[in-house]
């Protein structure tokens, strides 16, 4: 193989195919492929793919429309295809030319059916398979690259946020989607891509991932805020939950209360050599026993990178050593249906000398009105 790959992504990558199934690895757009490459295209109806084998030189196939990008992204060979031709029998040929093993063909779980299926029916031969024994598993411990990343997404998250709730108790009477298109603002501003949020009102807060609406914000309730964004296609993650008026319900002070232990235990236990269940049960513990365990209805945390969800999770069941490099959320809720709902998130990363915690934006219940 070229000596251009040396050190990178794809020679990673090679090397544990070397050792390991598959074989060879199909990667169309999806988190897998920016992992790979550092970039991915819009993905769209129009074959992309991303062709790797132990011993053979990568190539790229994709519609000449992207033949810039292709370019930028992948320093090796590129394969052009035009509207109106076929491109499945033409990487086909390719992979046989090539000598690229087909037995046994990998692709990344998100590859989507219209790449999937004729995919499977060119290659009928092959027998197809995910890639996560081999992507999973790398992109589990973050390097110091992918550290840095999620440390600005963080950062710029909590400033996000900051300089929405500026505007205080002037949110009363505003709609959860007013509020998601400032927060978003902020976001794009300070330099996040791809911005979301459950934005939650009153009784939505009890609903952990209620979509968000028009509802709006009044006083006398709560408004829960779990939002995030990428910087350099690295995820910040974090939920905090805010008081409008200006006597909130004691109800509500105590379960806040009891949530900010839950996230505060369940940090002390995020140690090397511990397990991710055990994060999980620090949270648990707390919450169960001050009478709410029945309300607190997820797991703690999920791994998070390029994707804001990733494997492995803070649940019951995870026995996965906590090591540097690992990066996860902390995120212990409870929600009573009707009413409110209550969730404190963070992001916690794994360092040699333990857990940092990547957001700073405070955790003690606000009050606005």
């Amino acid at each position: 193989m070229s000596a251009k790959y040396e050190g990178t992504r794809i020679d990673r990558v090679l090397e544990t195919m070397a050792v390991r199934p598959p074989e060879t690895l199909l990667l169309t757009p999806s988190s897998a492929m920016k992992y790979v490459l550092g970039r991915g295209p819009v993905v769209d109806e129009r074959l992309f793919v991303l062709a790797l084998s132990p011993g053979r030189d990568p190539f790229l196939l994709c519609n000449a429309l992207y033949a810039q990008e292709a370019g930028e992204m992948f320093p090796g060979d590129a394969i052009f295809w035009q509207d109106g031709e076929n491109p499945y029998p033409m990487l086909y040929r390719e992979l046989l030319s090539r000598h690229y093993p087909l037995a046994r063909v990998a692709v990344d779980r998100s590859t989507q059916a219209c790449f999937l299926l004729p995919l499977m029916e060119t290659m009928q031969e092959s027998l197809f398979d995910t890639a996560s024994s081999v992507l999973d598993a790398m992109r589990v411990y973050k390097d110091s690259e992918e550290q840095k990343r999620l440390r600005q997404a963080c950062l710029l998250g909590d400033e996000a946020l900051t300089r929405t709730m500026e505007r205080g108790d002037a949110w009363i009477g505003h709609t959860e989607a007013e509020f998601f298109a400032q927060l978003s603002y902020e976001m794009t501003a300070l330099g996040l891509s791809e911005p979301g949020a459950c934005v939650c009102a009153g009784a939505h807060a009890a609903d952990p991932h209620y979509t968000g609406g028009n509802s709006p914000i009044t006083a006398g309730s709560c408004l829960l805020v779990d939002f995030g964004g990428t910087f350099q296609n690295y995820y910040t993650d974090m939920t905090r939950t805010f008081w409008f008026g200006s006597t909130p319900d004691p109800e509500f002070v105590k379960i806040h209360e009891i949530v900010r232990e839950a996230n505060a235990a369940a940090r002390d236990a995020a140690c090397l050599g511990n397990s991710l269940q055990e994060v999980d049960r620090a949270a648990r513990r707390v919450i169960t026993q001050a009478g709410y365990g029945e309300y607190f209805i997820h797991r703690t945390g999920h791994g998070v990178g390029i994707d804001v969800h990733e494997s492995p999770n803070a649940v019951e069941g995870e026995t996965s050593v906590l090591k540097p490099g690992m990066a996860f959320s902390i995120e212990p809720g409870i929600y009573l249906p009707g009413r409110f709902g209550v969730r404190i998130e963070d992001l916690a990363l794994m360092g040699e000398d333990g857990v940092e915690i990547l957001h700073h934006y405070p955790r003690e219940l606000f009050c606005f009105g």
